[in-house]
């Protein structure tokens, strides 16, 4: 009978175990989640920036026209 608690309690803390090491990787799931987010939207402020940049260069007439290596003399 002995042996039978033992073996639940060995059970019961390898679930505490498990437990703890699946919060530690939700908390750092979520800290990802926020730091890709930031992330984002760090980018897409400065795409709309470059974006609107370039609408500025094309309707000021400013936009070089791009020759290609084969087409170079």
């Amino acid at each position: 009978m002995t042996w039978i608690y033992a073996a639940v309690a060995v059970a019961m803390a390898g679930l505490a175990v498990l437990a703890f090491t699946a919060a530690r990787v939700l908390s750092a799931a979520r800290g990802l989640s926020r730091e890709v987010e930031r992330a984002h939207n760090r980018i897409a402020a400065q795409e709309r920036t470059l974006r609107a940049q370039i609408a500025d260069n094309c309707r000021r007439g400013d936009e070089t026209t791009r020759v290609a290596a084969y087409d170079r003399a």
